[in-house]
């Protein structure tokens, strides 16, 4: 049979047609990708159409269009198979399910009530099926006639129908739900075999709310109410811009005697920017003011082997920044550079030095800061179990090799949290959906020395 190309075809909520008897207005065709006609049984014959179909819902201001197969003509179907072969005394496969892009993308079906019976395997095994429309004059239903789709939800079912197959709804949707009207032969057919049912006309007792975009610090967003028993939206509301969330003001550029000072603000949510100019113009000193007072700031603490940069404020702020003498409390534990540089020796692990900047412009101004040194972690060795099954948990022993003074405090991370998850103590759980995966479980000192292990987990 000759393959069908379509475009994109979006299935969205299903449509509901309902009435008091189900009379169910399949909406507007918009176009007819193929259509057949085939005999049937006895006299007169049976048409089908597979087309785009309008299903009266908008997205965005747009028609929202579903894959449809229509039948019509007069008479009964014929009885199919699911696929051609002696297994089923070679039997033809329904004409409108036999392309693999019917098959697939089809979402609704829908039967004229001239058509008055449907055979076996009339539309089994549509993979995309969602909603079935049975219009009044439908009097059976055959043998797997709409078994196999999984996920047909929606079933429209006439007054007419007086007779169903126990198969004809074979291995559908759990959630399917039959609509037809209380007294009708489908409403005690779906009770006697525990299929949902519900009277034909929703009155949308439940509804839920679904975000469809977003609101931004400058743009609305919208949301929808729908109803998940006929999936009718009911409502569309506007969700108001959030507003930007500023940060306070710093200070980006400090005053001078060219430009006032300069701030800055940001946006914890969108990373926006907003500038703003405080006070004026410095007015440039008589003469060079000398510095009354300095101040060093930096890390407390330094691994061994490592280097940090001080950095060193005058005070008042229009002082010129004097050149400044370095000295360190004890070279042999860290040494400091003519730029203030402070690198910590690994004799000096466990020790605590204090560095000293002094002005050289006869001011007398001088700046101390205490550094603790810090032994750096060497080493890293874990123990794991090498397998572990899903829903258990175990605990990796982690030993850490570390200098004097130093922290052997560990970061733990593992490689696909959708596998297993490790606590902050190395606590693994093994996931249910890492059945059969291996994730790698990562311990990295946290003393900034770089050193980390890993180890190999198989889940079962």
């Amino acid at each position: 049979m000759k393959k069908i190309k379509f475009f994109t075809v979006l299935t969205l909520l299903l449509l509901f047609w309902g009435a008091v008897q189900v009379h169910a207005a399949e909406g507007t065709i918009l176009n007819v990708y193929h259509q057949g006609t085939q005999a049937s049984k006895g006299s007169g014959s049976i048409t089908w159409q597979y087309v785009a179909m309008d299903t009266g819902k908008q997205l965005g201001g747009e028609p929202v269009s579903a894959a449809a197969v229509i039948l019509s003509g007069n008479g009964s179907t014929l009885d199919y198979a699911p696929e051609y072969c002696a297994a089923h005394q070679w039997k033809p496969v329904a004409p409108w399910t036999e392309t693999a892009e019917q098959g697939a993308i089809a979402s609704r079906v829908i039967v004229k009530g001239s058509v008055s019976d449907l055979g076996t395997y009339a539309f089994s095994g549509m993979r995309n099926l969602s909603t079935v429309i049975l219009e009044e004059g439908v009097l059976s239903i055959g043998d797997y006639a709409f078994s196999n789709n999984p996920n047909l939800t929606a079933i429209y079912l006439p007054d007419s129908v007086a007779s169903i197959s126990n198969s004809a709804f074979g291995a559908i949707n759990r959630d399917a739900v039959i609509r037809c009207s209380q007294d009708s032969y489908a409403y005690a057919y779906a009770k006697e075999q525990g299929l949902k049912v519900q009277p034909a006309v929703c009155t949308h007792g439940q509804t839920s709310w679904k975000e469809t975009r977003k609101a931004t610090c400058t743009a609305t967003g919208q949301k929808i109410q729908t109803c998940p028993d006929c999936g009718a939206i009911l409502k569309t509301e506007t969700i108001p811009a959030l507003g930007h969330s500023w940060s306070g003001w710093t200070v980006i550029e400090k005053a001078s005697v060219h430009s006032p000072e300069k701030q800055e603000r940001t946006c914890s949510r969108c990373s926006a920017k907003e500038h703003r100019t405080v006070g004026s113009v410095l007015t440039p000193p008589s003469s060079p003011v000398k510095a009354a007072s300095l101040k060093l700031s930096g890390k407390s603490s330094l691994l061994t082997g490592k280097s940090l940069r001080l950095k060193l404020s005058v005070a008042p702020s229009n002082a010129e920044k004097p050149s400044v003498t370095w000295k360190s409390s004890n070279s042999r534990y860290a040494s400091v550079s003519s730029s203030g540089v402070v690198k910590a020796k690994t004799a000096g692990a466990g020790k605590t030095v204090t560095i000293t900047a002094a002005a050289r412009d006869g001011s007398g101004a001088k700046a101390a800061i205490r550094i603790k040194i810090k032994g750096a972690v060497k080493k890293i060795k874990l123990q794991a179990p090498k397998t572990l099954k899903t829903g258990k948990k175990a605990r990796i022993k982690a030993t850490v090799t570390v200098g004097k003074g130093g922290s052997k405090a560990l970061t733990w991370k593992s490689s696909n949290r959708n596998y297993a998850v490790v606590t902050s103590k190395g606590v693994v759980k093994a996931l249910k959906r890492g059945k059969g995966k291996t994730v790698t479980i990562t311990a990295a000192a946290r003393d900034g020395s770089g050193r980390k292990a890993r180890v190999r987990i198989r889940l079962k």
